[in-house]
């Protein structure tokens, strides 16, 4: 959860209240940058219709997974309600991750070299 994440070096994080939970969304080792790139995502727990129906046992939940960028509301019984998000998190858990601190150094002491950056 990105709650978790202890943000630091940021003069501001940008989240917006509203239902759900935020997360970081992982993707696979990028091999040509060796990073995991990360998004930011809400994941909400979709409950039955009714009381009646969770009291009875016939309700049945679901999670759903949002993207940030795509959705930023939800439709709850007949109300568009925000979805709560956070993506500065995401962007803090990519910049934390060894080779970008790697990086400076090696356009430091050689910078003629390129690095190489697939496009997708």
């Amino acid at each position: 959860m990105a709650d978790q994440f202890l943000v630091r070096g940021f003069s501001v994080r940008n989240r917006a209240a509203g239902v759900g939970a935020p997360l970081i969304a992982v993707g696979k080792l990028d091999p040509a940058l060796r990073i995991y790139r990360a998004v930011a995502a809400t994941v909400l727990l979709r409950g039955p219709d009714s009381l009646q129906d969770l009291s009875s046992g016939q309700g049945s939940a679901s999670l759903e997974l949002f993207s940030a960028f795509d959705h930023t509301n939800v439709v709850i019984g007949k109300a568009s309600v925000p979805l709560e998000t956070d993506i500065t998190t995401p962007s803090a858990y990519m910049l934390n991750q060894s080779f970008v601190w790697q990086l400076e150094k090696q356009m430091f002491f050689s910078p003629g070299r390129a690095l190489r950056v697939s496009v997708r």
